[in-house]
């Protein structure tokens, strides 16, 4: 039986979910590498801390009053593992079936009517809802022939053959010499600061092990190198966890098909 992983979002924080706040350079770029990238140039900064929840009592939770302050995230880490078989339709996710969510996703319309998300509780005055992990057949039915991207960032593409295939942007601080404007292909002017990004190519083997999406190389961009991570279905977006429990980076957007070009489709 599955055990399930419950992700708890204080009222008025939802957005902690598919963006927690980055750091001074905001939500635009962060420095990524991939094992075929080479050491990152000297000036790389680390510009998403503080994207990571914190672990308490085992459980992933964020509460929060009803003002919507921030809450504290942390996350259970559980080793047992489960077949990957098909996705049974009906009652399976929350406010209906895993089906409608990912045909909302695929239109446009990720969380249509709170799919995905259970309602609102009231805790002693806490209010919170969950969100659960994807188990393995959700997650192998969300990602097959699909593609993710986070843009300025990442992108791949996962083929039914289990291959993946995509690119991510490493940025790195260069000479303002670097940056003739405040914005171009590859790179940005930030508070005075001119960021270059360095493209790579990344190429490996995806599978599903238990509930866990398991990459070969593990890109750095994507998962923090980590081999294996869970996932959960947020809206539009795929946001993955460590084995900690803390969560990586932030969400991605979930793509139909093949859509892992420099370019966003449409």
């Amino acid at each position: 039986m599955l055990t399930k992983h419950k992700m708890w979002l204080g009222a008025g924080v939802a957005a902690a979910a598919v963006g927690i706040a980055t750091g001074r350079l905001g939500d635009f770029l962060y420095p990524l590498t991939s094992r075929r990238t080479t050491e990152a140039p000297k000036g790389t900064a680390s510009i998403e801390e503080g994207e990571r929840g914190e672990k308490v009592n085992g459980a992933l939770n964020m509460n929060a009053a009803d003002s919507g302050e921030r809450g504290e995230m942390v996350a259970r880490a559980e080793g047992g593992e489960q077949g990957v078989g098909n996705v049974s339709v009906g009652n399976d996710f929350p406010g209906g079936s895993f089906n409608d969510a990912l045909s909302h996703v695929f239109m446009g319309e990720g969380g249509q009517g709170g799919l995905g998300i259970s309602p609102l509780r009231n805790d002693h005055g806490a209010w919170s809802f969950s969100v659960p992990v994807l188990n393995g057949a959700q997650l192998k039915q969300a990602i097959t022939d699909n593609s993710l991207r986070s843009e300025n960032h990442f992108a791949l593409h996962f083929a039914s053959s289990g291959q993946y295939r995509g690119w991510a942007l490493l940025w790195a601080q260069q000479p303002m010499t670097r940056c003739p404007s405040r914005k171009g292909e590859n790179y940005v002017v930030l508070e005075r600061e001119c960021w270059v990004a360095t493209p790579s190519e990344l190429d490996g083997k995806w599978s599903i092990n238990g509930d866990r999406l398991c990459l070969a190389p593990a890109p750095q961009a994507v998962t923090d190198g980590k081999d294996c991570v869970r996932a959960a279905l947020v809206l539009s977006s795929v946001v993955f966890f460590g084995a900690d429990g803390k969560m990586i980076r932030k969400g991605s957007d979930l793509r139909k098909g093949e859509d892992a070009a420099r370019t966003r489709g449409g």
